[in-house]
């Protein structure tokens, strides 16, 4: 069955009016949810949601439940509460955002504010509507004229006239869709994920807007774990200045964060190598060196995983080197180490990472011969992982094995020893509530 815009604008209507009555009869606004940051008035929101969609038989991507009916030709993008935390403080500054999609194609996005009277709704056909009345043209500002807000902590002034943080990324890229702010970006180093962002960005899109991802990615990516940092200007003169001084503020965020973590290793490491290596990748960042990119240097800053679980150690066998080693690789434009790692072992193993510990475990910092005669400086991080068959991508190794620990360090390419040696001495220090049986 094809739904008109008319009829998907009523079915959303009945999931915000429902939510909204919902969340106004609970007592207590403050209570937990079941997961880190999550309200009960989230999943109370969010079982509304998807009992409405049931009836149409529309799949459910969503913040609080993941995906429901992925096979469905519609499914909504649901955040039902965005900005909880602003309702449980009782702060009028949160919303429902519904971005539709059709055979995975956005057509028609909702964003309805539950404390005061905001209701935006557009799609191809109908064009976009703030409280019944056809939005149309917006003011063509500089950056230095307008107000913007955020999500995150931007390390210094933009160059715009005033800013804001409101805390419901979907009300505030729906601000700038109207033409009360002139940008929205996110300035948080986690980044947000598409049912933060995506019937804004789907809605601002239709009215002009200008929609960018800091690192030029795909924003339009249906994945309940995928986060990027996207940039809203009502014109592209405004998202052009934001993404070239926020990239600068990214890459010095990115910097710090590399320093802090290699400083914390020099201080407790007890090997003279890793001590040389972690000053030498210090000294090229601190003086400017471009250690970041594969391209025009053979010295290229890398990040790996020490992957372990109760099966073991996870390997792959190096498509050029033909070693076993663990999965990692270069660094992708403006992404830290950490980052790189987690992002190649979901690549190159198909399995999510989990992480051991609120801040990134640097086990071991080492300086490895790479391919085509380049050397790598790479920071080693430790992840475990729920489980499940490895099921790397096309394209990548598809010799993927556990190994008990006493195999993998026999295995392993001899230059990532030491990495699988310092996460054993972690474990058995820092994890003695964790049963990892084959280390």
């Amino acid at each position: 069955m094809n739904y008109s815009s008319s009829e998907l604008l009523e079915c959303c209507r009945r999931v915000s009016c429902k939510i909204n009555e919902n969340i106004s009869s609970l007592e207590d606004l403050k209570r937990i949810g079941t997961r880190q940051g999550q309200y009960f008035l989230d999943i109370i929101a969010d079982n509304v949601g998807l009992e409405i969609f049931d009836e149409y038989n529309i799949g459910v991507l969503s913040e609080e439940s993941g995906v429901t009916k992925s096979d469905s030709d519609y499914v909504a993008i649901l955040d039902p509460v965005d900005g909880s935390t602003n309702a449980s403080n009782k702060i009028p500054l949160f919303c429902t955002s519904i971005l539709i999609l059709f055979k995975n194609i956005p057509v028609f996005g909702f964003i309805a504010g539950h404390r005061f009277d905001f209701e935006l709704y557009g799609s191809n056909d109908f064009g976009v509507y703030l409280n019944g009345d056809k939005v149309d043209d917006l003011p063509q500002n500089q950056l230095s004229e307008t107000v913007v807000s955020f999500s995150g902590y931007p390390m210094e002034w933009g160059g715009w006239k005033q800013s804001r943080s409101l805390g419901s990324a979907a009300l505030e890229i729906a601000f700038v869709a109207t033409g009360s702010l002139g940008a929205y970006f996110d300035a948080s180093l986690d980044g947000l994920a598409i049912w933060d962002y995506g019937a804004g960005i789907f809605i601002a899109g239709l009215l002009g807007c200008s929609v960018k991802e800091l690192m030029g990615r795909d924003l339009n990516v249906y994945d309940f774990n995928c986060r990027r940092h996207p940039i809203v200007g009502i014109n592209s003169e405004i998202a052009d200045d934001l993404m070239n001084r926020l990239q600068k503020t990214r890459a010095a965020q990115r910097d710090a964060e590399i320093l802090r973590l290699l400083k914390t290793r020099i201080k407790i490491t007890q090997s003279d190598t890793e001590l040389k290596t972690a000053w030498k990748i210090c000294d090229a960042i601190e003086s400017g060196e471009q250690i970041f990119s594969a391209e025009g240097s053979n010295l290229h800053l890398t990040g790996s995983a020490i992957i372990v679980s109760d099966k073991g150690v996870l390997l792959h066998e190096h498509l050029k080197l033909k070693t076993w080693v663990q999965p990692g690789g270069h660094l992708d434009f403006l992404e830290t180490p950490y980052d790189a790692a987690k992002r190649e072992a979901l690549e190159e193993t198909g399995l999510e990472m989990i992480d051991l510990s609120p801040d990134p475990i640097l086990l071991n910092v080492a300086e490895v011969a790479g391919p085509d005669g380049h050397c790598h400086l790479d920071m080693r991080f430790l992840f475990s992982t729920a489980g499940g068959q490895p099921s790397p991508a096309i394209g990548e190794s598809q010799k993927v094995e556990w190994f008990s620990y006493d195999k993998a360090l026999t295995t392993i390419d001899n230059s990532n020893t030491d990495a699988l040696i310092a996460a054993k001495h972690y474990l058995e220090a820092n994890l003695q509530n964790i049963t990892l049986k084959a280390l």
